[in-house]
């Protein structure tokens, strides 16, 4: 994997640690405070990231939204859900080097289904829109 330093991560970030160990294959992930108690995960996009032309594998970018707003319906992994579904429009491509955000609106919790909006974005532009739909689940 590329090495990142800390220089290449912005102001106001700490590391994030996944709960999940499939997301610890991505690399470096990174959290901050949102808006509306929202938590911003975020990575330095990176040439393992990248697809056969040279920008970030769709794959790759689903799996952030989708970690991303199940962790913020989640309310930060403490209410075990799991996606119902999900959907996704590509808007523009992410680069290597290109500093990637999810930032995440939780729309409704409800007691069984929750709803929520992400959008990726790189230097303030929108790249990547999602819309998420989570079942609660009964813990263990």
């Amino acid at each position: 994997m590329d090495a990142i330093v800390t220089a290449d991560v912005p102001p106001g970030y700490t590391p994030f640690v996944p709960a999940s160990p499939f997301m610890s294959v991505m690399g470096p992930l990174y959290q901050r405070p949102g808006q509306d108690n929202a938590t911003v995960l975020a990575l330095r996009v990176s040439s393992i990231h990248t697809n056969m032309h040279g920008i970030a594998h769709g794959g790759m970018l689903a799996t952030l939204a989708d970690n991303a707003l199940g962790f913020n319906v989640s309310g930060a992994g403490q209410h075990p859900i799991v996606t119902v579904h999900m959907s996704l429009d590509f808007l523009a491509p992410a680069h290597a080097g290109d500093w990637l955000e999810a930032h995440v609106s939780v729309q409704k919790r409800g007691g069984k289904l929750s709803f929520a909006e992400c959008r990726l974005m790189v230097d303030g532009c929108c790249i990547l829109k999602a819309s998420g739909v989570f079942s609660a689940r009964k813990r263990p």
